[in-house]
């Protein structure tokens, strides 16, 4: 098995790193490439079963798409070939239509059919909880911009805010891409979501530290669940 995380130099805002990490004791036995962002990316000519790439400054967006602007066709072609991409954070944005920052549009990969609308003005921070495959997904929401137009969701919302304010869902779900908005270490927060992950990937084996992840994860659930926990945007 053959893992490529993507510009973890530059994709590491809100703790993301740690789903990097996460993911290397996740597959011991996989070959992992950390790929910056003068490489050229291993699957391109190699058969890569996972790419994780995380959040990024908006302004490192710009650059992100510009790398990875020739292989959007590759992209594709994996995504259609139920290779596993997770996105989290704004990463997830760059495989839509465009970008638009007031007047501004700036192009992105156009693999998919959304957008995203993005005000520097107004930062939205929030709790999250929503269900994905029978099993409870939290998180943190930390972003500038909401995406609009999805037709393939990920999470349905329990509590907090989807993909803009109008959205029951959130994230973007085709095959075994899955893109979210949700940041930091997701993957550690998520531990029934990384069994899915190993499942597609027929591994069968447990987690790393598995009983005390799950115990993490359902004290924070609990707490997530609970009326008296405020999930209200701030901005």
């Amino acid at each position: 098995m053959k893992i490529e995380i993507l510009y973890k130099e530059a994709c590491n805002l809100y703790g993301d790193t740690y789903n990097n990490i996460y993911i290397k004791k996740c597959f011991p036995k996989a070959t992992i490439y950390e790929t910056h962002l003068n490489d050229t990316p291993k699957f391109i000519n190699e058969d890569i079963s996972l790419i994780y790439i995380g959040s990024a400054t908006e302004t490192m967006q710009k650059v992100i798409i510009e790398k990875l602007m020739p292989y959007k066709d590759r992209l594709k072609e994996m995504i259609d070939n139920n290779k596993i991409i997770i996105a989290t954070g704004n990463s997830f944005e760059i495989f839509g239509k465009y970008i638009l920052d007031n007047e501004e549009k700036i192009t992105c990969l156009n693999i998919f059919d959304y957008y995203a609308k993005r005000n520097m003005q107004k930062r939205h921070n929030s709790l999250f909880l929503g269900e994905f495959n029978g099993f409870k997904i939290v998180g943190h929401k930390s972003q500038f911009s909401f995406i609009y137009g999805v037709k393939s969701s990920f999470i349905k919302i329990l509590r907090g805010i989807g993909n803009n304010p109008d959205d029951e869902y959130e994230g973007y779900r085709f095959n075994n891409f899955f893109g979210t908005y949700l940041v930091g270490p997701f993957l550690v927060f998520n531990p029934y979501f990384m069994k899915h992950i190993k499942k597609i990937l027929n591994d069968n084996s447990k987690l790393p530290f598995e009983e005390e992840t799950i115990d993490a994860y359902n004290y924070r659930l609990k707490e997530f669940e609970d009326p008296k926990t405020s999930m209200i945007s701030k901005h």
